[in-house]
């Protein structure tokens, strides 16, 4: 089975919410949201996919996010290894028209129900923990 990867990026602003962006029509999940990143080029390390793809993207440099998680997925012919960071953006987003239509921040509790790339599951994960920390902070 081919193996690919992949970077992608849940991004905050400063309100504590989260950016996802649609993917355009004609690309892969087309029409769905999703969080931005991409898949890693030959002889590319996953950190500098993150930041090509989020530039190619939303047009920002990204330079301060944290490795949150990876998941391996089995799809289909090929084995998915996907990469998340999470980091805050507080700047102007540029869209790419090419790749994606639009793109919105949403808060934990708007988040569509069916993202791509079965994201839904990462960001559950993500809230969960976050949750538990907060849960923590209270009892100490």
């Amino acid at each position: 089975m081919k193996e690919i990867y992949t970077a992608n990026l849940i991004a905050q602003n400063n309100n504590g919410k989260i950016l996802l962006v649609k993917r355009a029509f004609g690309n892969n999940e087309s029409g769905l949201w999703s969080l931005p990143g991409g898949t890693k080029e030959k002889n590319e390390k996953i950190h500098d996919t993150l930041t090509r793809e989020i530039k190619e993207e939303i047009g920002l440099n990204i330079k301060k996010y944290i490795h949150f998680k990876t998941y391996k997925i089995a799809s289909n012919d090929k084995i998915v290894k996907a990469y998340y960071f999470t980091g805050i953006i507080n700047k102007s987003i540029v869209l790419n028209k090419k790749e994606l239509s639009e793109y919105k921040w949403f808060s934990l509790e708007n988040i569509p129900n069916d993202l791509a790339y079965n994201q839904n599951i990462i960001l559950n994960e993500l809230f969960r923990k976050i949750n538990k920390s907060i849960d923590n902070a209270d009892r100490s």
